[in-house]
């Protein structure tokens, strides 16, 4: 696809969809989409970056103009006739996931945020950390991520975070789309039951995260949330190097002794609810860690398991990511502010968030009286982010994350 100069998304009102067809078209490309119906965010998202979303599936979409590729959504049925046109007239065509990945990632270190939950939230923390520490990372996440003001970003940096879907990947390619991504590093943050649309039951589903494991090369790393059962489960066996972290308040009981990374000391704080980091049980090779060292204290919010997690597991994997010298880069920057995701779509504009495409919108407090419980509601201000990853000493990860999305 070297002589690539128009492309064509079908089902381009999808949030991966558009994205890339956003980063194509911040390339130079010409870039052409169709969909059934379009809705906020994406909608707004493609018109403001001047790409021409065509309503309705035809023939004549693809065959007027005849694009170099045709990319197919996941969300696209095998008798669509702007899909069969295409393929029909050989025109040269991709899934999604593969032409994410051979477009802009297939020279990148990747890293693939997977689970079944708190995968966008994790996404967007960890490219805000990456970009915090000047590594000038490319991501693509499932929203609008709002420190960086869109849904991907293109850097010099050799880092590629994506968040890596378990669902389908095309009507002609029935695997996850998260196997197209070769990750070298991957974030696996939680293994239950959904989609039963695709999956027979839960054994199905650990077996696809079973491929997600197998796919880490030796020497690459897996970030695991090692408080659930059934990532223990998938993660067995792996042959990279695989990292445990758990949070004080989560059901399953743990030896911590048995943690890479453990966070405790849960406490409301003015910035939001801090936590503290420790590593009971790393024998690592960076940033000049000891066992059973007690690393910061990280800021947070909102209050959820989710962020929570996400935090964790977004530091750790920066950490295992950036050089391993004992260096701390502290950095003038807004707090992350989350992602915005379809979800919240609301009347009014009221802000809100939600834990996943099928949860409920639930709209943020921002009263006064709630403020002082719900700091996080609060104006943010330009604060100074020391990133600990990177070195011994202790320092601030401050979070205000809008959505818990997954």
């Amino acid at each position: 696809m070297s002589a690539l100069r128009h492309a064509h998304f079908i089902a381009i009102g999808g949030t991966g969809m558009g994205s890339l067809a956003g980063l194509l078209k911040a390339r130079g490309l010409e870039v052409t989409g169709s969909d059934h119906a379009l809705y906020p965010p994406m909608s707004t998202a493609l018109k403001d970056w001047g790409i021409e979303a065509i309503e309705g599936f035809r023939p004549e979409n693809v065959l007027s103009r005849k694009p170099d590729l045709v990319v197919i959504g996941n969300a696209v049925r095998r008798d669509n006739p702007e899909a069969l046109a295409a393929i029909e007239a050989g025109l040269a065509y991709r899934s999604f996931s593969d032409a994410l990945y051979e477009l802009a990632m297939a020279s990148k270190h990747s890293i693939s945020v997977s689970g079944t939950h708190g995968k966008t939230t994790t996404t967007s923390l960890l490219a805000y950390l990456l970009h915090s520490t000047g590594r000038d990372p490319s991501f693509l996440v499932g929203g609008i991520a709002l420190d960086f003001g869109g849904s991907f970003r293109e850097g010099e940096g050799e880092h590629f975070v994506v968040e890596g879907d378990e669902y389908d990947t095309a009507f002609f390619d029935k695997t996850p789309k998260f196997l197209h991504y070769h990750p070298r590093t991957a974030i696996l943050t939680s293994v239950e039951f959904d989609h039963a649309d695709i999956y027979e039951d839960l054994n199905a589903v650990k077996s696809a995260f079973r491929g997600l494991v197998a796919l880490v090369p030796t020497d690459g790393s897996l970030v695991a949330a090692w408080n659930h059962a059934n990532v223990r489960e998938v993660v067995a066996g792996a042959d990279c190097r695989v990292l445990r972290y758990a949070v004080e308040a989560d059901d399953s009981p743990l030896d911590v002794g048995e943690l890479d990374f453990y966070a405790d000391d849960l406490r409301v704080e003015p910035g939001g609810t801090g936590f503290r980091l420790s590593a009971p049980g790393w024998a690592g090779d960076f940033s000049g860690l000891h066992r059973g060292e007690r690393l910061s204290r990280l800021i947070y919010s909102p209050s959820s398991r989710i962020s929570r997690a996400a935090s964790i597991a977004a530091w750790v994997t920066a950490c295992r990511t950036c050089d391993r010298s004992p260096v701390t880069r502290s950095v003038r920057a807004r707090s992350p502010e989350g992602v915005l995701t379809a979800m919240q779509a609301v009347p009014a504009g009221i802000p809100s968030w939600s834990s996943g495409p099928a949860a409920p919108v639930v709209p943020i407090p921002t009263v006064a009286p709630n403020r002082e419980r719900a700091p996080w509601a609060r104006a943010r201000a330009t604060s100074s982010v020391t990133i600990p990853c990177l070195s011994n000493s202790t320092g601030t990860f401050s979070t205000s994350v809008l959505t818990s999305g997954a």
